[in-house]
């Protein structure tokens, strides 16, 4: 664990923001905090820098949504009990996400000098969970909800991609996970694992 990792962790026990995402239903995990709303998980993750040459350290903040039946047909095994923001679609930054995922908009890495903590941004950020981000998270609760939000974003990697169509699959069948079997002649690990989607779903 590097200074700037010890540094966060500190900062957050101390941060009015934790008192902020306790009280909307968070739990912490380290640098991670997940809240469980049935089969839908919201992740919010601190991620901290390496050190400044003038010994101050600069964090943001990555937020994601997950449902729970698509991440364990994407994860399966791999899939661990605290859910990553690198695990769900859709995922952003917290600016990125506080502005419904506008790819124009650039995310913001913050600044702190070792010895403080976070509460030198933490008014900047509580404003964009609670105005932002929140109501988003807060508007999916279904299977149909997540699909909707899903469908109107576009993926960056294959886990993604394979995710937005599990969403869409479970709903409308397997044909939207076929459509993209040939976008991963070059990855036969996430290859198998699309065919191994559409076989469980067939078997369900």
């Amino acid at each position: 664990m590097n200074l700037s990792t010890q540094a966060l962790k500190a900062s957050q026990n101390k941060s009015s923001l934790a008192k902020c995402l306790k009280e909307n239903g968070f739990c912490r995990h380290g640098d991670t905090w997940n809240r469980t709303r049935g089969e839908v998980v919201d992740v919010v993750n601190f991620q901290g820098k390496s050190y400044q040459d003038t010994g101050a350290w600069d964090f943001t903040v990555n937020l994601g949504i997950g449902f729970y039946p698509v991440l364990r047909l994407v994860w399966q095994n791999a899939l661990a009990f605290v859910i990553d923001e690198t695990d769900c679609f859709p995922r952003a930054g917290i600016v990125n996400f506080s502005k419904g995922f506008d790819e124009r908009v650039l995310d913001k890495w913050w600044t702190a000098d070792s010895k403080s903590t976070l509460e030198a941004a933490a008014g900047e950020i509580e404003a964009l969970l609670v105005q932002g981000c929140f109501p988003i998270m807060n508007s999916v609760v279904d299977l149909q909800s997540y699909d909707a939000l899903c469908s109107l974003l576009t993926p960056l990697n294959a886990a993604e991609e394979i995710s937005k169509c599990t969403a869409s699959a479970l709903i409308n069948g397997t044909e939207p996970l076929k459509a993209i079997r040939g976008n991963f002649e070059k990855s036969p690990g996430w290859s198998k694992r699309v065919d191994e989607i559409i076989d469980e779903l067939r078997g369900c």
